[in-house]
């Protein structure tokens, strides 16, 4: 738990926009973000959702390559240390990736990568974290009903008429009831994530634009699995990663960076990073697994859809799998792309109001928020508690083993929370559809008649 004295320093926060504001008066804050309009930095601070002063990365292991599951299906003590890399620190500032590098997932090994040898060890902490959770035995369940042959159809009319008429798809998170079949579906995913994905699978960073922190493109050139129906995929990462993690931002990029613990604020960084990448990563298996021709993503309009996961009712892979790991989507507090997470972290339910409206030639959803009666938006902040164990060996050499392995991964919601209501305004004729929401009314279960307040878009 962080301490209770209030954050230190100049007691402002500056923006990507340049301006400052006391960070005591949340409410003048020039962002709708719910969390930071309710409390203020000292108040999260003290709390446990920003510095921690212990703040640390330990060397973390695959469960997979521990138990020899990763290859063959041979078992071997998963209690074997000489399977953990050397510590950090002896490798620190150093590019030989030599010594650690075969603990990674091979989806994730440098020949994948457009990267210098020096960038690449810095992500180490999100790459072992990665690493960890594809190989994460509670996690296969999404991808083996992923990889079902054939895969259950959505039979809904309005839905297909929506994506040009196209077959839908869908799928459920798969447990054969016989537990040798269970294991022997877990190895599965095991090799095809290691050996085929290992080989589909590109990363570089790039400037993406201002709402995504990452995108994957279909490289049709890369045959899968089943040639000419499958392929493999680039997976662009926002630079604002790579350098948030380096420290290479400028003053106006980083602001504030001086009152906040850097460690706790490059662990924030490094745990979005690694969300960002299970997510791309589910786009990415998705396009090695849907039976598609290179004319059907080149022609069709709507573009080929992703299966929809159980009941969802939009179309999005990377959000179904960080919601079935983390059990929501984790944000950074504050303006879009704030990715060097100086003001913590929030988690979302997805698709809860999300509205994933038509873009190009894509289409995502087949219902609105408001057609299934969602009109509340829940924020959770998230603990440097709970993005400190996602780093230690300990969470995953005991107490993943020992605990639920659902229940741990997930993040367990505080009362630390917040919720936007949109409601309509009187008249909406004539405005563009950006501006048909025009009032947001921000509040928390916390002293909820005292906080209630309307903002202005």
């Amino acid at each position: 738990m962080a301490s209770s004295e209030p954050v230190r320093g100049s007691g402002s926060i500056t923006f990507s926009n340049g301006q400052t504001y006391p960070v005591t008066k949340p409410d003048k804050w020039p962002t709708r973000d719910p969390i930071l309009r309710l409390y203020s930095l000292p108040e999260l601070d003290s709390a446990g959702y920003l510095n921690l002063p212990d703040a640390h990365i330990e060397d973390i292991r695959p469960y997979a390559l521990a138990a020899g599951e990763r290859d063959d299906g041979s078992s071997s003590s998963s209690s074997d240390d000489s399977l953990r890399a050397p510590s950090f620190e002896s490798s620190s500032g150093s590019s030989d990736i030599s010594t650690w590098e075969d603990t990674l997932h091979p989806v994730l090994r440098y020949d994948r990568w457009i990267l210098s040898k020096e960038d690449f060890v810095s992500l180490r902490p999100a790459l072992q974290l990665v690493s960890c959770i594809l190989e994460e035995p509670s996690i296969t369940p999404f991808f083996i009903g992923l990889r079902q042959d054939p895969l259950p159809t959505l039979e809904n009319e309005e839905a297909k008429a929506l994506f040009g008429g196209q077959q839908l798809y869908k799928f459920e998170p798969h447990i054969n009831q016989d537990p040798e079949i269970y294991r022997a579906d877990q190895i599965k995913i095991w090799k095809f994530l290691a050996k085929d994905m290992g080989k589909l699978v590109n990363w570089r960073f790039g400037r993406n634009s201002n709402s995504s922190y990452a995108t994957t493109s279909v490289l049709t050139t890369v045959p899968g699995p089943i040639p000419g129906k499958t392929y493999g995929s680039m997976i662009s990462l926002d630079n604002l990663y790579l350098r948030a993690i380096k420290g290479e931002a400028t003053d106006e990029e980083m602001p504030w960076r001086e009152d906040l613990d850097t460690q706790s604020m490059r662990l924030r960084t490094q745990f979005h990073l690694a969300s960002a990448m299970l997510h791309e990563l589910a786009h990415a298996v998705g396009y090695a697994t849907m039976r598609r021709t290179v004319k059907e993503y080149q022609t069709w309009n709507p573009r080929p859809a992703e299966p929809f996961f159980q009941d969802q009712r939009i179309t999005e892979l990377g959000f179904a799998l960080t919601q079935f790991i983390f059990g929501g989507i984790p944000v950074p507090n504050g303006p879009p792309k704030e990715l060097w997470c100086h003001y913590g972290l929030h988690m979302r339910d997805f698709p809860g109001p999300l509205n994933m409206k038509p873009r190009g030639d894509k289409v995502f959803q087949y219902k609105t928020p408001e057609d299934v009666g969602v009109k509340e938006d829940w924020h959770y902040a998230v603990t440097m508690a709970y993005v400190q164990k996602m780093f230690t060996a300990k969470f995953w050499d005991h107490d993943l083993r020992q605990g639920d392995p659902n229940s741990l991964l997930r993040y367990q919601r505080t009362d630390y929370r917040a919720w936007i209501i949109k409601s309509p305004p009187k008249d909406t004729a004539g405005e563009s559809d950006s501006r048909s929401w025009s009032r947001w009314m921000v509040g928390s279960l916390r002293d909820y008649c005292a906080r209630l307040f309307q903002v202005s878009r």
